[in-house]
């Protein structure tokens, strides 16, 4: 409990790149394909975009510490902004995991890119 409680999980993600990239606009983002994990302030809300590059719209569940959060309608080709409350099940956690997976895709892979992670 102590190690979970006092270390540093930011900037770090399952199935993410491992480089950030720069999108036309300007946005910073790691990409990753039908699903991913990041790890996310505990004890604050925050937003981060995220961005399908499909030509159909597609559908993304978040799960934030294994619990449903949302299911996000996403356009084809553009950034939706996701913003969260806080809300861990882990008292004095300092971050939460938020998974991140396309559903109803077909089984067709789907090319994420997330943003980073602002607290707010």
């Amino acid at each position: 409990a102590s190690a979970r409680a006092h270390a540093d999980f930011e900037h770090l993600g399952i199935g993410l790149s491992e480089r950030w990239e720069m999108a036309p606009g300007g946005v910073r983002y790691r990409s990753a394909s039908n699903e991913a994990s990041l790890f996310v302030p505990a004890d604050r809300p925050f937003r981060f975009s995220v961005r399908v590059r499909t030509t159909a719209a597609a559908r993304i569940e978040l799960r934030l510490d294994g619990r449903p959060a949302d299911i996000l309608s996403v356009q084809p080709d553009q950034w939706t902004d996701v913003t969260l409350p806080a809300r861990s099940i882990w008292r004095g956690a300092r971050f939460s995991r938020l998974d991140l997976r396309v559903v109803d895709s077909g089984g067709a892979p789907v090319a994420l890119w997330i943003s980073k992670v602002e607290p707010l």
